[in-house]
C-alpha cells in the first residue's frame, strides 16, 4: 500500500462537513484549557467526542496549534490511515505529536508500533487520542500496555453536549451557514431573520451534527425553489420525514490551500 502524507490540521479529510470551533461558552473554554495544560505538561489527553460533535474537532485541534504554543501541526491519524504509523519516525513525533481519530479502531497489532513512537516523554507535544464514547475508551484502554497508558492523563476529557453550550449556538449557526454552498458554487446558505431566530430560541439539540443537518436540509429545500435565503417554511419542510429522503444538493466548499 502506498503511504500518503497525513492530512493537515486545518482539514480532516473523510470526516464530513468541517466547521471551525466556537468557544464562547464557559464549558468549552474550560475544555480547551484543560487539553492545553495537559499537552504543555507533556501529558497526552484521552478525549471522548461523540461522532455527531466531530464537525468542530478539527477546528479545535487547529486552535491548539495557533495559540502561540510550541506545537507544530500534529500528525493526524484516522482509521483509514493507521498504516501511516509504520512510516513515521520518532523525530517526526517528538516535535509535533499525534492526534488519533477513532482511537478505538487502531488494530492491536499496531499498538506496539505506537508505543515505540511515543517511547520518550518529550514535553510540549500535542498528544490526543479521541474516542467515540466512554465505553469505547474503556474497552480499548484495557488492551493497551501500562507503558502506553503512562503517556496519557488517566482522566478523560469529555466534549460537552451542545445543550451545555448555549452561548456557542449563535456562532455555530453562522459557521454552518458559511460552510454550506451549492454544488455549482453560486449559492451560500443564508438564513432569514425569522429562521435564525427559530434556530436560536429554546433548547438546542444534543449534538452539533443535528443542528448542521437541520440547516443543511432547509438549505436544500431553498435551493430547490431557487430562493435567496432559508425561511421558516424551508425549516418546517426539511423537518418532515419525507424530506429526509431528498438528495442533498449542498456541500461544503473546497478549502483553498
Amino acid at each position: 500500500m502506498d503511504l500518503v502524507p497525513p492530512p493537515s490540521s486545518k482539514r480532516l479529510r473523510g470526516t464530513g462537513t468541517e466547521i471551525g470551533v466556537t468557544m464562547q461558552s464557559e464549558v468549552m473554554q474550560e475544555t480547551f484549557e484543560l487539553i492545553e495544560q495537559r499537552c504543555v505538561k507533556g501529558d497526552g489527553a484521552f478525549m471522548v467526542v461523540h461522532p455527531k460533535d466531530s464537525p468542530e474537532f478539527g477546528g479545535f485541534i487547529h486552535q491548539l496549534c495557533c495559540r502561540g504554543l510550541p506545537f507544530a501541526p500534529p500528525r493526524i491519524m484516522r482509521r483509514e490511515d493507521t498504516g501511516e504509523l509504520w512510516s513515521l519516525h520518532q523525530n517526526d513525533i517528538a516535535c509535533s505529536g499525534i492526534v488519533l481519530l477513532q482511537a478505538e479502531a487502531i488494530p492491536n497489532r499496531m499498538v506496539p508500533e505506537l508505543e515505540r513512537l511515543l517511547k520518550e516523554k518529550i514535553p510540549r507535544r500535542l498528544l490526543v487520542a479521541r474516542f467515540a464514547s466512554k465505553e469505547c475508551l474503556k474497552r480499548t484502554a484495557n488492551g493497551w500496555s501500562k507503558t502506553l497508558h503512562s503517556k496519557f492523563d488517566p482522566t478523560p476529557v469529555v466534549w460537552p453536549l451542545l445543550r451545555q453550550r448555549k452561548d456557542d449556538v449563535h456562532g455555530i449557526v453562522d459557521r454552518v451557514c458559511a460552510a454550506l454552498v451549492s454544488k455549482d458554487g453560486t449559492h451560500r446558505a443564508t438564513l432569514s431573520e425569522d429562521a435564525k431566530f427559530e434556530l436560536l430560541r429554546g433548547d438546542p439539540p444534543r449534538h452539533v451534527n443535528t443542528l448542521l443537518a437541520r440547516i443543511r436540509g432547509a438549505f436544500d429545500v431553498s435551493l430547490s425553489e431557487d430562493a435567496k435565503e432559508i425561511t421558516l417554511r424551508h425549516l418546517a419542510i426539511a423537518g418532515k420525514p419525507e424530506s429526509r429522503r431528498m438528495i442533498f444538493s449542498s456541500q461544503p466548499p473546497t478549502p483553498t490551500p
